[in-house]
């Protein structure tokens, strides 16, 4: 084991925000579908978001995209460049803390941090032009006659304009993409003729073609075979390791969040917990967010029983309460 990792495997990474949500409420055809939001997402690392159907979770993309408006509450992303991984000891990385594991109601009790070394944080439309969006896959349309290589090219063009010409450094940026995903043996190959995993791999080229310094996730792992995951796991954890990507990221793998992610957040219309994953053993979080009783299957494939106390990450048939860990609703 590495000084970059703890018992889990886990890579440290930087304690920069990248992405800041404060206090943010969505309201959609006259429902509260998202209130008091608080997140960070920080240099480098890659955060879970998990939550049943219905708990607003592809609503809170949508809303740091801008493409649905938000009733109140800010969302800042970090400017520049990716935030490399800055090699910081698992151990002393602010996620690791006794602290670590916060509320909504905890998280805006004090101050919001404020990001190492004045990096400047921006919002609106330049916060948005610094994120990478991979949509789930069958909200594109496949079946459009056009080259995997021009597909991702074209994943530029918010950014270049719809009337302007793609300049060598857009089309070196869509090889490099292609090159990140391993897809640029199929360059050539018309999109519709593409396997699901492979249209997944597409769909998170066009967005790195970008160069953003944030990845957000819809639902990547959704319809695809074990090893078409397996690869795409390679890949998410290729960027956040050699590129130090910072990404936020909805799945409904339990398991595989657990496995792959550095943090983890719980939400249900609201926060209901964010740590690490080998902090969040207590079961209770877990039934919170997704209304099931402490003995369900769904714990129990995530190791999370009571009564047996170890001090294993979730998903090794573990379960640890310890003192510190502190959720929005927990009793003192």
């Amino acid at each position: 084991m590495t000084n970059n990792e703890d018992d889990s495997g886990h890579v440290a990474r930087g304690g920069e925000p990248i992405l800041r949500i404060r206090d943010m409420d969505v309201r959609l055809a006259g429902r509260d579908v998202l209130h008091g939001i608080n997140l960070e997402v920080r240099g480098g690392e890659l955060m879970g978001l998990l939550g049943p159907n219905g708990a607003g979770k592809t609503t809170l993309l949508r809303a740091v995209l801008g493409l649905i408006p938000r009733k109140a509450g800010t969302v800042e992303v970090a400017a520049g460049a990716r935030v490399a991984a800055q090699g910081v000891a698992r151990g002393d990385h602010p996620a690791r803390t006794n602290h670590a594991t916060q509320t909504n109601h905890a998280a805006s009790a004090g101050p919001p941090a404020q990001p190492a070394l004045n990096v400047p944080m921006l919002s609106g439309r330049a916060a948005r032009a610094q994120i990478g969006y991979v949509p789930q896959r069958h909200e594109f349309a496949w079946d459009y006659p056009i080259s995997v290589y021009n597909c991702v090219l074209n994943g530029q063009t918010g950014k270049r304009g719809l009337f302007r010409r793609a300049s060598v450094a857009d089309h070196r940026a869509a090889a490099e993409a292609l090159d990140r995903v391993h897809l640029a043996d199929l360059a050539d190959r018309p999109i519709g003729q593409l396997s699901g995993g492979q249209r997944q791999r597409v769909l998170v080229a066009r967005a790195l073609a970008t160069k953003p310094s944030l990845l957000l996730l819809d639902e990547p792992f959704t319809g695809m075979d074990f090893p078409s995951i397996e690869l795409l796991c390679e890949v998410l954890a290729q960027l956040h390791q050699d590129q130090g990507m910072s990404t936020l990221m909805i799945t409904h793998d339990l398991p595989q969040a657990v496995h792959i992610c550095d943090r983890i957040t719980l939400l249900n219309g609201s926060v209901i917990a964010t740590g690490a994953p080998v902090e969040l053993n207590d079961p209770e979080p877990w039934t919170r967010t997704f209304g099931v009783r402490s003995d369900s299957p769904l714990l129990s494939s995530l190791g999370l029983q009571r009564g047996v106390e170890n001090k294993e990450t979730p998903g090794n048939g573990a379960d640890v309460h310890p003192a510190h860990l502190n959720y929005e609703g927990a009793k003192a």
